[in-house]
């Protein structure tokens, strides 16, 4: 999880384990429901020809406290916040056509 994109991360997480249907992960993420679609294929293409990356302790420990806070409370808003925080989208097409 931790060698994909953030946007990556985001659309598989919530299609995976809370099942969000394609075109809510396009809303969350600010994407179309292509894109979302395309996000979370290739998120699992990298987890299957990927070994994991280590990550540390304290990262873990303060994911794993804010999420399951979020969890504990249905606070649904926190958990999409928390699992979109660095997302960026960057573009570079000049208005010629539609690229992120």
């Amino acid at each position: 999880m931790e060698r994909l994109t953030p946007a990556q991360r985001a659309a598989y997480v919530l299609r995976e384990a809370f099942d969000y249907p394609y075109g809510r992960i396009a809303e969350v993420l600010g994407q179309s429901q292509t894109n979302a679609r395309q996000l979370v294929s290739r998120a699992r293409r990298h987890l299957a020809a990927e070994k994991r990356a280590t990550v540390t302790a304290a990262d873990h420990r303060q994911f794993l406290t804010a999420f399951s806070t979020a969890s504990q409370e249905g606070n649904v808003a926190v958990l999409e916040e928390l699992l979109r925080e660095e997302i960026v989208s960057y573009s570079d097409c000049m208005g010629a056509a539609q690229a992120a």
